[in-house]
């Protein structure tokens, strides 16, 4: 499972967080005539954030070295384009990735200001355990 797909999946089942699904985000994309799969400008996020009609909207990037995959991601606020807070996980190979993602999306949490005793209440399944194409131990 690719690190975007994870991320989606653990925002998908969250309760206190919502984000629009994969046929939204593509519908969006066509409608600005932007190209999937690329780096975007900060004046094009601002553009597919409003097209998606959210207060928030993440970029990132995967660089992977010899034996780790290194996830960079800042959070941004869509109206003012400013960043909200970066993160970055250091992660042993692809089995990693997605204990990466699942520490990540919890720390996405606490910098949106959702109080804790609501992200300790969330729907909050390790993607890890319900991905059905995770790595074998």
């Amino acid at each position: 499972m690719g690190a975007a797909r994870a991320f989606s999946r653990d925002f998908l089942q969250s309760r206190v967080v919502g984000i629009p699904g994969g046929q939204e985000l593509w519908a969006a994309l066509k409608k600005l005539n932007l190209q999937p799969n690329r780096k975007f400008s900060a004046e094009e996020l601002g553009q597919i954030a409003e097209a998606l009609q959210v207060d928030h909207i993440a970029t990132g990037s995967l660089i992977k070295s010899e034996h780790d995959i290194i996830m960079s991601l800042s959070l941004l606020d869509s109206k003012t384009g400013e960043t909200i807070q970066s993160f970055r996980a250091i992660c042993r190979g692809e089995r990693g990735l997605i204990a990466g993602v699942d520490e990540l999306t919890r720390k996405i949490k606490l910098a949106l200001n959702i109080p804790r005793r609501l992200i300790s209440h969330d729907i909050d399944d390790d993607v890890s355990q319900s991905s059905p194409d995770r790595p074998k131990p």
